[in-house]
């Protein structure tokens, strides 16, 4: 059942089923849910079986007056070990090429960050950013056009005999190569050429 409930059932191209008006409220929130026995349960679930096109969308968030807002949209998870904090699934038998997971606009920007991922920790970590593709044959799975590429190292190596600087590292793999064709040619990207 439902504590409460709102059935809108007819035709509706315009209006809303429900609002919330607050135009005065400043520091106070309003709209709060609190579900705090929640284990494997939703606390706020959107559904559509609609056909959502062009400029459709399931949720939208506006703050056109937000400047140096630190978190228009915020996730807290303090208590997060080896789970996900946001997660985007796509059905991959109907992605096809164009469809983006996620898009990052920037419009006209001239300055600043279309992403930026920060830890003051000493992070020991796997990769502040991973991309995975085990079954990628000829696709790409890193691609960038128009712009530098910078790498800006901030580690120091004390200066001593054998002393190691490995900013940019390419772990040891291995490739099997098959086939009666031999291979003349081999072909480094650039930026290993100049390490």
């Amino acid at each position: 059942g439902a504590a409460f409930k709102i059935v809108a059932s007819g035709i509706n191209t315009a209006g809303v089923a429900a609002s919330i008006t607050a135009n005065s409220a400043t520091t106070a929130d309003i709209l709060v849910v609190t579900a705090n026995g929640l284990t494997t349960g939703t606390g706020l679930r959107v559904i559509s079986s609609g056909i959502i096109t062009t400029t459709g969308e399931l949720v939208e968030f506006t703050a056109s007056g937000s400047t140096t807002s630190t978190g228009v949209v915020r996730l807290t998870t303090a208590g997060l070990t080896s789970g996900t904090a946001l997660l985007v699934q796509t059905n991959t038998a109907s992605f096809t090429t164009g469809g983006k997971a996620i898009e990052v606009d920037l419009v006209a920007a001239t300055a600043g960050n279309g992403m930026t991922i920060t830890t003051a920790g000493a992070y020991t970590g796997t990769g502040l950013l991973r991309l995975v593709a085990t079954s990628a044959t000829t696709g790409q799975s890193l691609v960038t056009s128009g712009g530098q590429v910078s790498l800006t190292p901030t580690q120091s190596i004390a200066s001593a005999a054998g002393a190691t600087w490995d900013g940019v590292t390419i772990p040891a793999s291995s490739a099997t190569i098959t086939g009666a064709t031999a291979i003349t040619t081999f072909v480094l990207p650039w930026w290993i050429a100049l390490l």
